[in-house]
This record gives C-alpha cells, sequence and structure tokens, in this order.
C-alpha cells in the first residue's frame, strides 16, 4: 500500500514538474511569437473634414514589418481599436463598427510578412462642430497591442450645410442646394488669360471601372505610352491591384498592364464618356444616373491615403456646368447671378493647392461643391446657357478674386463671415436684410447670397450684378478669362 502511495506520488511530482517547465517553454514561446509582431503606416489620413451628423468612409494601410502572419479571423485576429486612453468609447462610433472601441478588422483574409494590410471604417460625426484628435491603435487580438500600429486622424467637424432642396418643389419651383465651407481660402489674385482646367476627384473604388461612350477615345498612361483606341461604344475597364502596384487595362480586344496612372482622352471636344458600374443619383433627380463625363478620366492610386481615385480632367467652364447647386429654373438673371457666384467660388477651391494634397486633384466632387458632370448638365440647359452668358466672370473685391458663399435661404437676414465661423471678416461678406426669407426656415450657413431671396430678386426685375452687388458689399463683376 505504501509502495502503491509513493508510486502515485511520484508520479504526481512527475506530472506538476513537467507542467511547471511546459508553462515556462510555453510563456516563452508565446512571448517570442508576441515580439514578431510589427506595424508601419504605409498610407497616411493628411485631413479629415465631415459635416456635423455626416459620415465617412477611412481607409488606413500597414505594411507587416514583423515575422507573424495579420489574420482577419482566428482567435488571434488583428482589429483596429480606440486608443489614448484604451478601449474608450469613440465620438465618432459608427452603427458597422464592430463595438465602440473597436471599428473593424483587417480587411484582408491573410497579410504575411512584407506585405501590406488595410483597415477600413466609418466615422460617424457628432453633432458639436470642431477639430477632434481620434487616436486608435492595431491589435492581435487576445495577444497584444501591435508596435507600430498607432495612429493619430485630426478630424474638423463642420456645421451642419443643407444639402438639397425644399422635399417638396412645385413645378417651377427653384430647387437649391448649398455647400460651401466654413473656413475659406484667403482672396487670389486674378487669373489673367485662359480658362484653367481642373482635376475633380469624383469617388474612390476598389472594382475595376468599366466605360463607354459614343466618341471616339484613346487610353494611355500619364507618360504617354499609348494601349488602345475605344472606338463608338465599344467597352473597355481598368482596375489597379495593391499588392503589385500596377493597373490593368482591358481593351477591346488586348490586355494591357501599366506601372504609371491610366487615362481616358476624347479625341473630340464635344465627347463625354459613360462609367457603365458607377451609379449617383440626387434626390431631387431620382431617375438620373448621375455616370457621364466630359473630359479626361484617370485611375489613379494614391499612396498618400491608400484610395483608388476616379479623376475627371475637365476644362473650367464644363465643370461649372456639372455643378448641381440648382433646379433648371427658366429665371436666367437668377442663374447668371448664382453662375457667377459658383464660378467664383470654384476658382478659389482651385487656387488653395494644399487642400487635396498628395490625392491627384484639386477639387472633390462632393466635399467642395456638388459635381455631377455631364449628366446633370443634360438635364439643365437653362443653368448651362446662364454659364455661356457669364463666361469668365467672377465677383471681385479690390482687384482680386472674392470669396463668394452662398446658401439655400436665411430667415430675414444674411450673416457676417465672423458670426458664423469665427475668425476675421470678410469686408465684402455684410449682414443685409433678406426680406424675400421673411417667414422662412433658415436653411444653409446663412453667409452671402440666399438663393430663395435672390430668385425673388430676379423674378421681380434685378439684373444678376445688381443681385451679386446686394449680398457682396463694394465688390466689382469682372472677367478674367
Amino acid at each position: 500500500m505504501e509502495m502503491m502511495l509513493s508510486k502515485i506520488t511520484r508520479k504526481i511530482w512527475i506530472l506538476a514538474v513537467t507542467l511547471i517547465v511546459a508553462f515556462f517553454v510555453v510563456g516563452q514561446l508565446v512571448e517570442a511569437k508576441e515580439s514578431d509582431y510589427a506595424a508601419e503606416q504605409y498610407s497616411k489620413i493628411k485631413e479629415i473634414e465631415i459635416q456635423a451628423g455626416e459620415r465617412q468612409k477611412i481607409k488606413i494601410g500597414f505594411k507587416n514589418v514583423g515575422r507573424y502572419n495579420w489574420r482577419s479571423t482566428g482567435k488571434n485576429f488583428v482589429s483596429v481599436y480606440t486608443f489614448g486612453p484604451k478601449y474608450r468609447q469613440s465620438v465618432f462610433e459608427d452603427e458597422l463598427w464592430l463595438g465602440a472601441d473597436q471599428p473593424a478588422k483587417l480587411k484582408d483574409p491573410l497579410v504575411g510578412p512584407t506585405q501590406l494590410g488595410y483597415f477600413e471604417f466609418y466615422l460617424q460625426a457628432p453633432d458639436k462642430q470642431g477639430v477632434y484628435a481620434e487616436k486608435f491603435a492595431l491589435a492581435a487580438e487576445n495577444k497584444l497591442w501591435i508596435p507600430g500600429g498607432q495612429f493619430e486622424l485630426v478630424i474638423t467637424v463642420k456645421d451642419e450645410i443643407a444639402d438639397s432642396v425644399p422635399q417638396e418643389a412645385s413645378a417651377g419651383e427653384t430647387v437649391v442646394t448649398a455647400t460651401v465651407e466654413e473656413t475659406a481660402p484667403t482672396a487670389l489674385k486674378i487669373i489673367d488669360g485662359q480658362e484653367p482646367t481642373v482635376r475633380v476627384g469624383l469617388f474612390t473604388t476598389e472594382e475595376p471601372i468599366i466605360f463607354t461612350s459614343p466618341y471616339t477615345y484613346e487610353i494611355k498612361n500619364t507618360q504617354g505610352e499609348f494601349f488602345c483606341v475605344l472606338n463608338l461604344n465599344e467597352e473597355a475597364s481598368v482596375s489597379y491591384v495593391e499588392a503589385s502596384r500596377i493597373y490593368h487595362i482591358k481593351c477591346p480586344t488586348t490586355d494591357f498592364t501599366s506601372a504609371s496612372p491610366v487615362r481616358v482622352e476624347p479625341t473630340e471636344i464635344i465627347s463625354f464618356m459613360e462609367l457603365k458600374n458607377y451609379e449617383k443619383y440626387l434626390r431631387w433627380l431620382p431617375k438620373v444616373n448621375n455616370n457621364k463625363f466630359r473630359g479626361v478620366i484617370e485611375i489613379n492610386f494614391s499612396k498618400d491615403n491608400g484610395y483608388l481615385w476616379v479623376i475627371n480632367e475637365i476644362p473650367f467652364e464644363s465643370y461649372i456646368k456639372g455643378i448641381a447647386e440648382s433646379s433648371d429654373n427658366k429665371n436666367q438673371e437668377f442663374l447668371k447671378a448664382l453662375a457667377v457666384a459658383v464660378r467664383t467660388y470654384g476658382l478659389n477651391n482651385l487656387s488653395n493647392p494644399v487642400k487635396h494634397n498628395g490625392k491627384g486633384f484639386d477639387v472633390d466632387a462632393d466635399i467642395d461643391q456638388v459635381y455631377r458632370g455631364y449628366a446633370f448638365e443634360e438635364q439643365m440647359p437653362f443653368w448651362s446657357n446662364a454659364i455661356d452668358a457669364t463666361r469668365g466672370i467672377v465677383v471681385t473685391y479690390k482687384n482680386e478674386v472674392a470669396t463668394t458663399p452662398y446658401f439655400a435661404c436665411s430667415s430675414g437676414r444674411t450673416r457676417t463671415w465672423r458670426e458664423a465661423w469665427g475668425g476675421m471678416d470678410k469686408p465684402w461678406i455684410k449682414s443685409v436684410k433678406t426680406p424675400y426669407d421673411r417667414g422662412y426656415s433658415r436653411l444653409g450657413h446663412g453667409v452671402g447670397m440666399s438663393l430663395h431671396d435672390a430668385l425673388t430678386r430676379a423674378k421681380k426685375g434685378a439684373l444678376y450684378d445688381e443681385i451679386l452687388k446686394y449680398y457682396y458689399s463694394g465688390v466689382e463683376i469682372k472677367s478674367v478669362y
């Protein structure tokens, strides 16, 4: 009996020693594996601006510089958490987040050493305006915070702007939008000479871009290398593979690859291109897909923010025709006043080279002014006529192009720059009475020209330059090209 107990005791002792040794060995193995996690930020997001209450998609890339694979599934999946402090509830939490402190998992199923991995998530802006610094970090679930995986997003939440229209617009009633920034650039010197060209960031995508046209186009890259001719009503597509950093071009008869961004260029100035797998609708034109564009279409991957951008390069006047700031009201004096304000404001956006620095374009089709291209131009002949009638004409103050904000409707008066956005007042932007807005609620920021009040003035016989000079004090109306 004693011998049996002795044997049992020995077995228990051996098992205990084995478990202790195993514990330390496993502990060393886990620690060694943990030291093999490391990240290096690949794409940096320089600026984020969101209107209060709106949401915006973010994509950020990291290179796996460790020796351990990253995975999007399993007990040690890699994801983004809030940081500084850890696991805090973010005021930018979106309904698609994994949790209030966890925006997203790794997008790719597997990212091996030296490979690039991406994380995508939405930011839902709070109602409070201001500049926020949101800190995040990469983590291997149940394991560790990944060294090098911390990043910060500086987010400016802007005043909510009426993006559209009265929902029940009667026949002949003008529908207006107002998309004006809170902190517009300082006035620029007048452009002397010829019409500028503008590069518009239309949208980002991960899918191939499929295009066709009733006109002839040539497909090249930004280095001038020619690939093919796209004849009438033929289809072609361009896609991009991030891992190899190569563009793939599918022409009607042959496929090509390119290390440089791809351009689809018209052979005639009247041409327009249709992007077949792109959909963009306006609330007040729900049956019109705004997927047609004049000028050049360029597919360009931005290393700065890790997005594949579709860019429309176009003469400035054609760009103005595609800006969806009004329905096609027949009152030409009102539309001409709006055209001049839109053109003037657009030139200020064009003159601010750092706003979209590194993205490959001058203005954003949604953030700066709502641009919907040739499909919108087709629906708005009176708007196009007003732009042609005022070609190159802008608002100036002391011989410089002035910033000309505009908005949908006031409640009886406009507001000064400082009153709405703080900072220094603009001498040409004063508070003026808008009697035709009385009894209405304010729609928009309230600075500059009230489109509702301006339309009534035009209907009562005011000329477009008189309308502009009422809202913008001490200005002149001049042609700059």
